[in-house]
């Protein structure tokens, strides 16, 4: 199973922990479209990464869920995982180069999150794995 990525700008979108139900926002274009669509099919993995400012240093795993509902109305896709079904963080997991010594290299790997909805690489499946066994959670 494929793991994705989903950064969150919490000053610019508004807390994604305050969400009446989790979920993961992509653009409609094409090359987004056609992640979002391969997720929903073969119910993917998605990660929701959130930063409180542009100026912090940690940034935060608020819930993970395997995609199972597709929202294409408006002018973005919208993910969502099936209900009772989706691991929210409690509290969120924090993530720093100081806490995690994976992280900065992930950061890089990643570019700096700067990709919008995109897939973890395999070399870090295993840390994020690791979370969702062994992180405080409750199930939604």
């Amino acid at each position: 199973m494929r793991h994705l990525i989903q950064y969150h700008k919490s000053w610019e979108l508004g807390n994604p922990m305050q969400a009446p139900k989790p979920y993961v926002f992509t653009s409609n274009i094409a090359a987004k479209e056609g992640l979002a669509l391969n997720a929903w099919a073969e119910s993917e993995r998605v990660w929701l990464i959130y930063r409180s400012s542009p100026d912090d240093n940690e940034y935060f795993v608020g819930y993970t869920f395997k995609v199972n509902d597709l929202d294409d109305s408006g002018d973005s896709l919208k993910l969502y995982g099936e209900e009772g079904a989706t691991t929210v963080f409690n509290p969120p997991i924090t993530l720093s180069k100081a806490l995690k010594p994976w992280f900065a290299q992930f950061l890089s790997a990643h570019g700096n999150f700067g990709f919008g909805l995109f897939p973890l690489s395999q070399n870090f499946v295993e840390h994020f794995e690791q979370m969702l066994s062994e992180e405080p959670s409750v199930t939604v």
